[in-house]
């Protein structure tokens, strides 16, 4: 009996699970692989231990690694978009201040690993399989250009404008932004304050 067999043994059987209940709880194994070992152990062999499923189980829905990769790239990206939409609702209504915005922004995608995902799936040649990403992207700025003020420049300070901002600046901060500012000779939080900085200078009003 192989290791994986015996380890398999000792789960007890594996419960059935319909096709969607068992992509979820993949990927939410390999969420929880992400947060404790970073982009390179998310396998399909490590996710299918984490899941107590068959390997087979786990091809079958995603392909491969790179695929699996690709599908929680999305799903953090969905859960994120719909942040950073109710936060630009926050802000427009006054019930939230342009840092408080920043933080939030910044702290879930720290929070989730999501930058060094999307940094990992780019540098190994899958930058493509980022497309249903910006779908979700594209359709957050379409849903909030549809609540946008009478009056307001869409191509100057909409939402398109300010998710983008918004996004640009939380990618950036969770890959390199310590070393950066300590480089800089800038404080811990420095460039929190220049993107709400950025968010005055674009929103609505």
């Amino acid at each position: 009996m192989t290791i994986t067999q015996r380890q398999a043994s000792e789960r007890g059987p594996r419960r059935r699970r319909t096709p969607a209940e068992a992509r979820d709880e993949a990927l939410g194994a390999a969420e929880a692989i992400l947060a404790r070992e970073g982009p390179p152990g998310l396998t399909l062999q490590a996710v299918a231990a984490e899941a107590g499923m068959a390997h087979g189980n786990l091809t079958h829905h995603f392909g491969s690694s790179a695929g699996l990769q690709a599908a929680l790239v999305v799903r953090m990206s969905e859960r994120l978009a719909g942040e950073v939409a109710a936060a630009t609702l926050r802000l427009r209504g006054g019930e939230a201040t342009s840092r408080q915005i920043v933080d939030m922004v910044f702290d879930a995608m720290a929070r989730d690993d999501h930058g060094r995902l999307v940094a990992w799936v780019c540098s190994t040649g899958q930058a493509d399989k980022l497309a249903p990403v910006f779908e979700v992207i594209a359709g957050t700025v379409h849903t909030l250009k549809a609540t946008e003020p009478a009056g307001g420049d869409p191509a100057s300070q909409g939402a398109g404008v300010i998710t983008a901002a918004l996004l640009s600046a939380a990618l950036s901060a969770s890959l390199i932004g310590a070393p950066l500012q300590r480089a800089a000779g800038l404080a811990d939080d420095a460039l929190r304050d220049l993107a709400a900085r950025q968010l005055d200078s674009l929103r609505v009003r």
